[in-house]
């Protein structure tokens, strides 16, 4: 595994026994978007070709990362993605070109990052210019990427001694689009009134960072704790608190060879926290990645039989794990999801 600052590992359940034929149907329905979804273009700016043949895969795998995210927002935007080589970092960045101002409270300056100033507005910040920087040092390419062969998919699994290219172009979206801010990450200071929607609900006690969405805090049970030191980010290792959220795609803890990350439930609170759009879910989607796919179904049945006490086996929220549930996520499996 490598230690920098990303996301890590999202564990799939076993599948139950007796629900084979079932996922063999469900292999018949092409997986399909939950949701419309913004649309983005991609380029490599690349004069010299330092990424090589990496250019193409890189645009492939961003785009694949962009539509993912779009999946979760309610939004027309047009969003355009540039990718650039940076030998002078360690790893790679992502992040908007511009920020925009939101309003004014307590007398701070509120503003949104460029890329979800469009999503939520329409309105392009920056005219013609591209949206959304991802850098990449080179050699940080060629050592660790595999791309995906099968990016709608996502099925083909991530070779143990690399990192899937596609879930760290998740996370640099990810930091485009909310994660991203002016905060001293040690000290919890700010270097002038503005603050982006993410630093407005960041908190330091005097020892670690927390995040104080109410819907964030709603799906953690309290306010989920930040990277200390990195606080665009989940999770820390201990005795800092945290623990529980290395295994999301924004935390800022480690990035795990061989794994595969999705945009999930509290991205879609931070997302919510931030006065974003955000796409009612669909209830068939078992595993919140804006993809309806035999992955779900399997999901759903795992939990539903699980020995192991599993709450979201009540699919019809009456209080009881019961047949109906299975029948019900099953019909709401096959209809689909508008």
């Amino acid at each position: 595994m490598v230690t920098w600052g990303h996301g890590a590992l999202r564990l799939r359940k076993l599948r139950h026994p007796i629900v084979h034929a079932l996922v063999a149907a469900a292999g018949l329905v092409a997986a399909t978007p939950a949701h419309a979804q913004p649309t983005f273009a991609v380029t490599i700016d690349d004069p010299q070709n330092l990424f090589g043949l990496h250019g193409p895969w890189l645009r492939d795998m961003a785009l694949a990362a962009a539509n993912l995210w779009g999946q979760h927002l309610d939004s027309s935007a047009s969003i355009e993605i540039v990718i650039h080589p940076d030998a002078g970092v360690p790893r790679g960045y992502g992040r908007s070109f511009v920020a925009t101002f939101r309003e004014t409270v307590n007398g701070l300056f509120i503003v949104d990052q460029g890329m979800g100033a469009e999503v939520r507005t329409g309105i392009d910040p920056n005219g013609t210019d591209p949206d959304v920087e991802i850098a990449f040092n080179p050699a940080y390419v060629f050592g660790q990427f595999w791309y995906d062969p099968e990016p709608a998919s996502r099925s083909t699994p991530v070779p143990g001694n690399r990192l899937d290219a596609l879930s760290v172009m998740l996370h640099e979206i990810g930091h485009a689009l909310v994660y991203n801010g002016y905060i001293n990450d040690f000290d919890g200071s700010y270097p002038h009134n503005f603050r982006s929607t993410f630093d407005f609900l960041t908190t330091f006690d005097g020892a670690n960072f927390f995040f104080t969405g109410q819907s964030s805090t709603d799906h953690h049970g309290s306010p989920p704790p930040l990277t200390f030191g990195n606080t665009d980010h989940w999770g820390n290792l201990a005795p800092r608190p945290g623990a529980d959220l290395i295994p999301e795609l924004m935390n800022g803890v480690v990035f795990t060879f061989g794994t595969r990350y999705h945009v999930g439930p509290l991205d879609r609170a931070v997302i919510a926290d931030c006065g974003l759009p955000l796409r009612s879910p669909c209830a068939a989607d078992f595993s919140g990645d804006g993809l309806l796919d035999p992955d779900d179904l399997a999901d759903y049945i795992a939990c539903y039989f699980s020995p192991v006490p599993c709450a979201r086996a009540d699919f019809n929220a009456d209080g009881n794990t019961d047949p109906d549930d299975l029948s019900d996520y099953i019909a709401a499996y096959f209809a689909g999801c508008a």
